[in-house]
């Protein structure tokens, strides 16, 4: 058990741990999107009508959690949360949000090979859930700043 809690501490100081957990999530996040569910009790035609948008909600959750993934893994990488003006931040975290929109629009164009529909409303889905997650994101991330700034100077006011 040990060797395991070493391990562990040890990738995640170096971001492994946050980039297994990214591959992962697109590895299961590609299956899912082109796994063919016709003739199963999962297939948006056999819910109820109440339930139709439930294919729209899933979109929105997932490519929401992968954008604050990939944001969250790509400022590991980079260093300091502080690091970089906040042009250059806004800018990276707008090519990341773009390159996952184009994932995903990738992922709607593949599925009819897989004999799945491609549906636009899909897209819609994708693009709002990554805008979504760069909004959390950014809200988690300064908070954390917020509350570490504020720590820092209470340090600093009860030392002096």
């Amino acid at each position: 058990m040990e060797m395991v809690t070493e391990f562990v501490q040890r990738a995640s100081r170096r971001g492994s741990l946050a980039m297994l957990v990214l591959c992962g999530y697109v590895v299961l996040l590609s299956l899912a999107l082109h796994v063919d569910l016709r003739g199963t009790p999962f297939h948006a035609s056999r819910f109820p009508p109440y339930l139709r948008f439930a294919d729209k909600v899933f979109h929105l959750v997932t490519y929401g959690g992968l954008t604050v993934l990939v944001l969250y893994v790509a400022r590991i990488r980079a260093g300091s949360p502080l690091a970089g003006r906040k042009r250059n931040m806004a800018a990276r975290q707008a090519l990341l949000a773009l390159i996952v929109i184009l994932w995903g629009t990738l992922e709607e164009i593949t599925q009819p090979y897989f004999g799945r529909n491609f549906d636009v409303q899909d897209c819609l889905a994708n693009v709002v859930g990554v805008v979504m997650g760069v909004a959390a994101y950014n809200a988690w991330s300064f908070r954390a700043n917020s509350i570490s700034l504020l720590r820092a100077g209470n340090s600093r006011s009860a030392s002096a």
